[in-house]
């Protein structure tokens, strides 16, 4: 999710350029850290593909619980570009990063619950770039697949036939566990998500292939739906 404070003057004279944005002003060459995106959850998920626009930026870190936890860098294609964490204790951690372009973050999280965010480091115009961008409507995403029931332990077979980003949303109600394990052909794992708390949540798979989700559901109502391009 993007947040931001919105847009209030932008002035032009002879000699500066400057702007008032949350109620500082700022000048053509100033530059500031800006939140563009943070995640919460436990277990294993990808992020929807974000873009930056400024030459640096960061991701921010905390996690609690004593298993593995990584935080992979992945530009718009697969390739995997940075490890933003890597770590088997519960710490808090800040990794900068450099250059613009389309990324997502693959985020896995064994027996821990974390939270993460982004910060762009943004110029005045780089800043309006985003703020823009934030206003365009969505790509228009249908629905492939659903699921849903009570208590399970089974496979469900998907075929994601485009190339693109796919959203999983998986909800469940009551006192109960719901989790649930993406994996593709090769059996690498793209979704891996443990929840005893009721309510919604989404992730995201980038690629195509056929794909195996396991639910397990137990003293619960669960759903899951998969959206496409």
């Amino acid at each position: 999710m993007i947040r931001g404070s919105m847009m209030n003057r932008v002035s032009v004279l002879p000699i500066v350029l400057c702007c008032i944005l949350g109620g500082v002003v700022l000048r053509a060459g100033d530059r500031r850290w800006v939140k563009t995106g943070e995640w919460s959850g436990t277990g294993t998920c990808q992020t929807r593909i974000f873009r930056i626009y400024g030459s640096k930026w960061r991701v921010r870190h905390r996690h609690q619980g004593n298993g593995l936890f990584q935080i992979g860098v992945y530009d718009a294609g697969g390739g995997l570009l940075d490890m933003a964490a890597n770590l088997r204790q519960p710490v808090s951690g800040v990794h900068t990063l450099t250059g613009r372009g389309d990324r997502y973050l693959a985020i896995n999280g064994i027996e821990t619950s974390w939270e993460v965010t982004v910060e762009q480091y943004l110029s005045i115009l780089e800043e309006w770039q985003l703020r823009e961008a934030a206003k365009q409507p969505k790509p228009t995403l249908r629905k492939i697949a659903v699921w849903f029931g009570e208590d399970t332990d089974a496979d469900y077979a998907v075929t994601l036939p485009v190339t693109g980003s796919w959203k999983i949303v998986h909800s469940n109600t009551g006192a109960g566990m719901l989790q649930i394990m993406v994996r593709n052909r090769a059996g690498l794992v793209a979704l891996a998500a443990n929840s005893s708390d009721p309510g919604e949540r989404t992730s995201w798979i980038h690629g195509s292939g056929d794909f195996t989700v396991h639910i397990t559901a137990v003293k619960t109502h669960w759903k899951v739906e998969i959206f496409g391009p």
